[in-house]
């Protein structure tokens, strides 16, 4: 096998490196092999220069290996052959050097450079040309960049002028910063902004201009910021409408007619005024009073605000029976009148839906097939409360080891969510500012095996709110309840779990009550010009601390297992934390590297010896250490009995996962990827049906298992990925002495193939 292999990676590296890459450049003309910037000065950052140059070289892989290129040189001549049309569709033609974009990009870098202050910068475009292909350097001449001296503003309007002084602990122009004009870009956005947000609703950046002087004889400039100036201005005692400060008068909701005109609000006759907000809502008042202005931001009577506006927009996209708000405003039709109407118009969403799923399930050899229905109302109140309800019936045949039975599942699950933050004690401002969702849950599960009857009760009240502009996402379970309880189980399957704690607890009549949240952190919402992706997950939770300080106040008696019961039922009592940090850089439009760490530790203690196996953490899988199957790895060094996997016993307390990730783009929605992962799971405790699973601070580093892999296949459709990934066993910690590293040769046991939906992290 391990020949084979090679000699596949060998037989695959000649078949890409026999194509020439100048098959299909023309006589006298050059394939753009290689392009580079360098620059005189370290400031400036030629990667971000990158994009100006008109004519790249074809795609490389890892920098070496132009796959695309070869794939279409691996076509024949003759296009009427539908395997040549495959080959040239699927890879990319070579790049043809033009003397006239390796000139427009000259010009473009000397511009760009320039408008980042370097204002003396000259660019040269150095073209070497070599058994066909063209090698492009360009060579960037910054010298002395140009500074800022002093900043002054000559602003028209008394009033402008002192909100903006107010404000230039903010301002983004210093004294000493480069004269970059995407600076000034940036600080004339940030003013309107400033504007905009204390009540002038007609400033726009285009009345914001710059009057530079260059005349020092150094490489320093002033400055001058000029709004409104009065040298423009007919009459300063009259002000135009963009220099007027505006505030709302009247506030229309327009809840039925055409939403684009303001006549079909003002004609209305069914009319609510709510406080102070008048909402016009026709035949169908679809949505409660109460719920329309407390999402609204803007207030009648206060100045216009640009910033109240956003969050207007915001807080209504999050009602589920909102299909879509427009809004916009018109001044008041008087002279001397610096007043704005403000009119919203809302479509009403879809409220019901039903949805029903059929699956196919194949254990084993065992056939089975369950089917479920999803109810959705989307304003089931008229508060845009969201209701759902699923049920769910599944049926398998059990075959095989003396069994012929059949398996039997009926669930359903309900929930009830409410657009606000429920909670008592609470200031009325507080849950209006934070745009919080409150949700009720409930699930009943029943299954029938030939072993054990098995029922599975849970509830729930839990809040997710977002802040910083969703920056960060706030989850906290404020209650979750989970019952498990065995009306019925035979003698035989008592007996054979009896020496097995682990399999045991999970067959006992146990209850979880837990609180846990959950903190994430992203930039990953808006991807346009970021290089640099990251989101970092932080989980707290605990169980059972109630249940237990109330059994030791009330001095409860204790089982013959030293646990305390609540209404008969053992309960639970753990802690549990959990930090998973993942980070994309973008090298290029086609090529990413991505790395990726967690950490979890769950430790039972109080009235449990053991974790909740649904509680437990496993390794290996598409999202693991992806040299090893789903759920195979560990913990520690343990080694399992026979090939097949030992689910129960592979799982621990404490979890270290470890990947890196190179990813690059092939040709449309197919991408690759070279990966390498380390990691393993141990237990707190020394349990003796996972011998070598213990994690010891002086051994554990040992026991971190390493594999790599490729990714074989990714589709990305943008909305979806599936993938491919192959991996292979680098060290495993559970075999012997020099066994252990299996980087140079591997056996098909040493392999995992894992298909899955999305990025590893």
């Amino acid at each position: 096998m391990n020949n084979r292999l090679k000699y596949l990676l060998f037989l695959i590296v000649v078949l890409f490196c026999s194509c020439r890459v100048t098959k299909y450049v023309p006589q006298d003309q050059f394939l753009l092999d290689k392009v580079r910037i360098k620059a005189d000065r370290k400031e400036i950052k030629t990667d971000l220069l990158e994009n100006y140059v008109k004519q790249k070289p074809n795609f490389r892989i890892l920098t070496l290996f132009r796959t695309s290129l070869h794939i279409y040189n691996m076509s024949g001549r003759d296009s009427s052959k539908w395997l040549n049309r495959v080959l040239r569709k699927a890879g990319n033609p070579p790049v043809i050097f033009d003397e006239e974009l390796t000139k427009k990009s000259r010009e473009d870098l000397e511009k760009a450079v320039l408008n980042q202050g370097y204002l003396n910068v000259t660019v040269a475009a150095n073209v070497v040309k070599r058994k066909k292909k063209a090698f492009v350097e360009y060579r960037i001449n910054a010298r002395e960049p140009y500074r800022v001296r002093q900043i002054t503003h000559e602003i028209g309007n008394n009033t402008v002028a002192l909100l903006v002084k107010k404000d230039t602990v903010n301002s983004l122009l210093k004294r000493g910063v480069l004269f970059d004009r995407a600076l000034l870009e940036q600080e004339r956005q940030r003013i309107v902004s400033m504007l905009r947000r204390n009540g002038y609703y007609g400033v726009s950046k285009e009345m914001i201009s710059y009057v530079a002087d260059s005349s020092l004889n150094s490489n320093q400039l002033d400055l001058e910021v000029r709004l409104f100036p009065a040298s423009e201005s007919e009459n300063i005692e009259k002000l135009p409408l963009e220099q007027s400060r505006f505030h709302i008068k009247n506030i229309y909701m327009q809840l039925e007619g055409d939403p684009q005109s303001v006549d079909s609000v003002r004609i209305a006759s069914d009319t609510i005024v709510h406080k102070g907000y008048r909402i016009v809502h026709g035949n169908n008042c679809w949505i409660r009073p109460e719920v329309l202005t407390s999402s609204c931001y803007i207030v009648p009577g206060r100045l216009y605000n640009e910033r109240m506006v956003e969050l207007t927009y915001n807080s209504f996209s999050r009602l589920k029976a909102v299909k879509y708000v427009t809004i916009r405003f018109e001044p008041v039709s008087h002279a001397d009148s610096s007043q704005l109407n403000c009119f919203l118009a809302l479509s009403p969403a879809k409220t019901q839906s039903v949805s029903t799923e059929v699956e196919g399930t194949n254990s084993a050899g065992d056939f089975g097939a369950a089917v479920s229905v999803t109810y959705q109302h989307r304003n089931i109140f008229h508060g845009s409360e969201t209701f759902s309800a699923k049920v769910r019936g599944a049926y398998e045949r059990l075959t095989g080891a003396g069994i012929n039975s059949n398996f039997t599942e009926f669930s359903t699950e309900v929930g009830l969510a409410f657009p606000k933050f429920l909670f008592p004690f609470l200031d009325t401002e507080l849950k209006r500012r934070v745009r919080a969702t409150s949700e009720l849950l409930g699930s009943y599960n029943f299954q029938q095996r030939p072993e054990y009857t098995r029922v599975i009760g849970g509830g729930g009240w839990r809040y997710k709110w977002t802040s910083s502009r969703g920056a960060f996402r706030h989850n906290l379970d404020f209650i979750d309840v989970n019952y498990v309880y065995l009306p019925w189980k035979s003698a035989d399957f008592f007996a054979s779990v009896a020496d097995y704690p682990l399999l045991k607890y999970s067959y006992e009549n146990h209850l979880i009550t837990r609180t846990g949240y959950t903190f994430n952190l992203t930039n990953q919402s808006a991807l346009s010009a970021k290089t640099n992706l990251y989101s970092l997950r932080i989980g707290v939770e605990g169980a059972g601390n109630t249940l237990y300080g109330l059994s030791k106040l009330f001095k409860a008696n204790k089982t013959e297992g030293q646990q305390y019961q609540f209404l008969g039922v053992s309960f639970a009592q753990y802690a549990k934390a959990d930090v998973d940090y993942a980070q994309t850089k973008i090298l290029d439009e086609r090529n990413s590297l991505a790395w990726h760490a967690a950490l979890g530790v769950a430790c039972p203690y109080g009235n449990s010896q053991i974790l909740p196996f649904e509680k437990r953490y496993f390794a290996g899988g598409a999202n693991s250490v992806r040299g090893w199957s789903v759920r195979t790895l560990g913990p520690g060094i343990f080694k399992r009995s026979g090939t097949t996997a030992d689910y129960l016993n592979q799982s621990g307390d404490i979890k270290l996962d470890l990947s890196m990730e190179y990813r690059a783009k092939l040709f449309g929605p197919v991408e690759t990827a070279l990966f390498v992962d380390a990691g393993n799971i141990w237990t707190i405790r020394d349990y003796l049906s996972q011998a070598g699973g213990v994690f010891r601070i002086n051994e554990f580093y040992k026991q971190i298992a390493f594999a790599y892999g490729i990714g074989l296949m990714r589709l990305n459709f943008s909305y979806f990925i599936i993938r491919v990934d192959l991996g292979v066993k680098a060290y495993d910690p559970s075999r012997d002495g020099k066994d252990k590293w299996r980087i140079w040769s591997p056996t098909m046991n040493d392999l995992a193939l894992h298909f899955a939906v999305g990025y590893p992290f």
